[in-house]
């Protein structure tokens, strides 16, 4: 089928830190949603479905579905919130989503919520009902009527499993009727953001960093590399030296599982995410980082309320995100006495000093590659990921990988100017993509699956 003219198209990136939705052509996402969705203590939402669909003409007959909650409760002062109520519990929808851009205090939704991961470290939904009322509060803060529009979801850095692509199209196609669907890789996705059909991308996202390489815009799996060290782990260090060290915040257990969240928790991350991103930096050693007199800065500091300040030292600084060079620096000072219990996504213990860094992830991923695409995919790296951004990170990518390789090789990092290119580089790409009139032929249509099942998405991946 043919969208464009007549049928527009969403793309929904699912994204391991964050849900980011828009249109297909735009150069920004519309919407920034928390991956994760609250629901109030000792409650639990039947999913009572009275949708009907007919074989009749390639045509699916689709009758409004119903929620209701177990509770009797409602939501606090949802009268304040009336003319701002989406993302927030409703009789249609009891869950809590965390929308930037959903100016609402949500101070009042505090106490007996709880929080869990919408989109799992395995790449599995844990909860359906939860992605489907989400999906449906983003179309109605959009304006956007589903059966008259596409949707394109595009895969976070870990990637997702072969049920949660099924279950995507049972979600769009039955439960929100819409007219076509297509899942797209990341990486793909990243090259057409940077006007490329082949390279190799680095992302570096909040679960994990990946390595795949892209060659004529199809992934080649079989050489893809994975970690599980990505900007949380990172958190999660500044967070235990944070909380060692600044008075004003309660001692918490920093091992807790991000499946489950309370709101204090929650503040707290949010100011750790902004004290990570404000004071680290992949420095020079040799080079002094110097304030705007001029004057070497040796302990950067930042200001909390109330006229408190958190302070942190240059070494610690550079170092904390040079883990996801050297994990095995957490062994060294002064990382060795900040060291946290390194699990995977079964909640199992693991050992971090066995994990490779970066650039060995790109010697690994390159030596699955045939011979005559490494010089191309070595000369055509892309950067992508929030964590990429640290002061000084493609320096020392590129100074690291460069000692790793041969020196017939000329390595070089595709430049992208705005840091926002960097942070949804794939959302951008599948903006791209969704718009192009020679990939209107890929769409899994909802002919193809009222005659097929939802199965058969499986054959029309990149």
């Amino acid at each position: 089928m043919r969208v464009g003219d007549e049928i527009g198209a969403l793309v929904v990136q699912l994204g391991t830190w964050y849900f980011r939705i828009g249109f297909a052509g735009d150069d920004s996402p519309k919407l920034f949603i928390r991956n994760l969705y609250g629901l109030k203590n000792n409650t639990r939402p039947e999913w009572h479905p009275s949708t009907s669909y007919v074989k009749e003409e390639s045509v699916v007959l689709k009758e409004e579905n119903e929620m209701v909650m177990t509770s009797s409760s409602q939501e606090p002062n949802s009268s304040e919130t009336k003319g701002n109520s989406c993302f927030l519990p409703s009789h249609s929808n009891p869950y809590l989503f965390l929308c930037d851009q959903c100016t609402v205090n949500l101070e009042a939704y505090k106490e007996e919520w709880t929080f869990s991961e919408l989109l799992g470290e395995d790449g599995i939904i844990n909860d359906s009902q939860a992605l489907c009322c989400l999906l449906k509060e983003a179309f109605t803060f959009l304006n956007v009527n589903p059966e008259e529009n596409a949707c394109l979801f595009v895969e976070g850095e870990r990637g997702l499993q072969r049920e949660t692509y099924v279950l995507l199209s049972n979600i769009v196609f039955q439960e929100l009727a819409m007219r076509a669907l297509f899942v797209l890789n990341h990486a793909t996705a990243a090259t057409f953001a940077s006007a490329r059909t082949t390279a190799l991308v680095v992302c570096v996202g909040h679960k994990g960093t990946s390595v795949t390489p892209v060659v004529e815009g199809y992934t080649l799996r079989r050489a893809s590399t994975r970690n599980a060290i990505g900007g949380e782990f990172l958190t999660r260090i500044v967070w235990k030296y944070f909380e060692e060290h600044a008075e004003s915040v309660d001692k918490m257990n920093t091992t807790i599982s991000c499946r489950k969240l309370d709101w204090e928790v929650l503040r707290t991350q949010r100011i750790v995410e902004d004290i990570k991103h404000s004071v680290c930096g992949l420095w020079n050693e040799k080079e002094d980082v110097v304030n705007s007199h001029g004057v070497p800065v040796e302990v950067f500091r930042y200001e909390l309320k109330k006229g408190k300040f958190f302070e942190i030292s240059r070494e610690l600084s550079w170092k904390i995100p040079f883990v996801l060079f050297q994990p095995r620096s957490l062994q060294q000072s002064p990382l060795d006495g900040l060291s946290l219990d390194f699990r995977g996504p079964d909640e199992t213990r693991e050992d971090i000093h066995q994990t490779v860094g970066i650039c060995d992830m790109v010697v690994n991923a390159l030596k699955q590659c045939d011979p005559d695409v490494r010089r191309e995919l070595l000369g055509n790296i892309l950067l992508i990921g929030c964590s990429t951004l640290f002061p000084g990170f493609t320096k020392c990518f590129e100074d690291m990988l460069s000692e790793r390789m041969s020196p017939m090789y000329r390595i070089k990092t595709v430049s992208i100017m705005l840091p926002e290119e960097r942070m949804y580089a794939s959302w951008i790409g599948g903006s791209i993509v969704a718009s192009l009139v020679t990939f209107q032929n890929f769409w899994f249509s909802r002919e193809e699956f009222t005659k097929n099942g939802a199965e058969y998405i499986l054959e029309k991946l990149i």
